[in-house]
């Protein structure tokens, strides 16, 4: 096992016994004995690419948006750092979410990053650029990190669950590692109307034996698409529901109404087009991308002595602050 210079609040729960390491800077760590099943491997693969791409998620306009969407779902973030407090972001990309979401909070707790992708290295060169030193990266997993059970106080995984070959198999795992009383904080995707369930379904297997930047080059059309559909900035008035589709009675942006409910087509007003095909990239890439019903997320907190403290459901997916008993 070689030999890594991590701070001493880490070392006390960093639970590696005869394990591989291989040491590419101070404080990351790569983890070599993990196998991928073949789609929790492609779908590393796409999130290295985009998280990659920081000449596109790294943009004011991008993150100003990500912060206001996530205090939407989950409350202002005052109400869950404490000082000192160990916070795990399970799936933690670039640090795209963390860094949004919790902002100049994060110097006085102590983080760990963690991520099944190349994505960590992004996520640590930001955080250095922004001088948070008190960071610990792993590239591992989400299934077997290696820390001490009931170790940490806070658990964060913004939109990654869904990405694992089994959610609530990694939502049961995580739990392990969060103490009595700690919160879980994270977002999963939601199940879709059927045509929509369908197409991105469709979409994604004809994508799935191309490399990234052959998939980015792919889906630049679709995304074109949604754009000149939001461009038109018209209105649909749906008179009768269409439940066999799924589809509610009202009034709808058409752009809207194909992202929702027909295909996803982000479109922004203010975002170039390569930023709005990242989006769709980040969609319709991975492999492993599962959705989940408001019964069924629910049933977990049940299962795994859970109260929810904050549920947010909306079209796309599913918010919850989960606090352990």
């Amino acid at each position: 096992m070689s030999t890594i210079n991590l701070p001493e609040w880490f070392n006390k729960i960093f639970d590696v016994e005869d394990r591989k390491l291989n040491k590419i800077d101070n404080n990351v760590i790569k983890l070599e004995d993990f196998e991928m099943s073949s789609q929790q491997s492609q779908t590393a693969e796409s999130f290295g690419y985009q998280w990659s791409r920081r000449d596109l998620f790294d943009q004011s306009n991008a993150q100003s948006q990500v912060r206001a969407w996530l205090i939407e779902r989950f409350g202002v973030p005052d109400l869950y750092l404490k000082e000192n407090a160990l916070l795990l972001d399970a799936g933690c990309g670039a640090g795209q979410s963390i860094l949004a979401y919790f902002s100049e909070m994060i110097r006085n707790i102590n983080y760990i990053g963690c991520d099944v992708s190349s994505a960590v290295d992004t996520a640590k060169e930001r955080f250095e650029e922004k001088g948070l030193k008190n960071a610990v990266f792993i590239q591992s997993d989400l299934n077997k990190i290696p820390l001490l059970k009931e170790s940490v106080d806070l658990i964060f995984s913004e939109g990654v669950l869904h990405h694992t070959d089994n959610a609530r198999k990694s939502f049961e795992y995580l739990s392990t590692l969060l103490k009595k009383g700690g919160l879980f904080i994270f977002y999963i995707y939601k199940k879709k109307a059927p045509i929509r369930e369908f197409t991105d379904d469709f979409i994604r297997d004809a994508l799935k034996t191309m490399g990234p930047e052959e998939k980015f080059s792919k889906l630049l059309p679709l995304t074109k698409l949604g754009k000149a559909l939001g461009e038109l900035n018209v209105k649909v008035n749906i008179i009768d529901s269409v439940e066999i589709l799924g589809i509610p009675a009202g009034e709808i942006d058409l752009q809207r109404l194909f992202f929702y409910y027909i295909f996803k087509c982000f479109y922004k007003k203010d975002w170039s087009i390569e930023q709005m095909n990242l989006t769709n990239f980040d969609w319709y890439s991975p492999q492993n991308c599962s959705r989940h019903t408001v019964e069924e997320v629910r049933s977990w907190a049940q299962d795994g002595l859970f109260d929810i403290e904050r549920e947010y459901v909306d079209d796309s997916g599913l918010s919850y602050v989960m606090r352990k008993k």
